[in-house]
C-alpha cells in the first residue's frame, strides 16, 4: 500500500504517525517510512 491509496487520512510528513477517523469506535495509527510505504 502505498500513500496514494489512503481515503481520509491526514499526512502530518513522512515518518509521522498519522490516524485515521473513518472507523467509528476503533483508532488505525500508521506510520510512512522514508520510501513513502505504508506500515500497519
Amino acid at each position: 500500500m502505498t500513500v496514494k491509496d489512503l481515503d481520509r487520512i491526514s499526512v502530518y510528513g513522512s515518518g509521522d504517525v498519522i490516524s485515521s477517523d473513518f472507523v467509528t469506535d476503533t483508532t488505525i495509527v500508521i506510520t510512512i517510512d522514508g520510501s513513502g510505504d505504508v506500515k500497519l
